[in-house]
């Protein structure tokens, strides 16, 4: 397998989006690598779409800053082991499997 942009090697992230969301917002992944949610106070609501056309071995994390009550996970194809809320200092991390054509969590 060779490693590109999408894709992380052991090591740091390749490309980080941080964003700051307002509750009830909707993030779409910009290609990167890590989304950071940089939330100050606690997100009622927000939906994450993850990165369209993923590779094989495509890697996606995300974290946040503070507490996610309800959140929803988009993508296609579809997320297995998706979140629905996160705590203050959440992180999570999955991985495109182009065999199964989804993506598994994996951290």
């Amino acid at each position: 397998m060779t490693y590109d942009a999408t894709m992380v090697a052991p090591g740091p992230f390749t490309s980080t989006q941080v964003t700051t969301p307002s509750s009830g917002s909707t993030v779409n992944s910009d290609g990167s690598n890590a989304m950071f949610i940089n939330n100050a106070a606690l997100l009622a609501v927000l939906t994450v779409v993850f990165p369209g056309s993923p590779k094989d071995g495509q890697v996606f994390s995300m974290s946040t800053r503070s507490a996610i009550t309800l959140l929803t996970m988009s993508a296609t194809p579809p997320i297995y082991g998706g979140l629905t809320s996160m705590l203050a200092a959440g992180y999570a991390r999955y991985i495109y499997s182009s065999v199964a054509g989804a993506w598994f969590r994996f951290g």
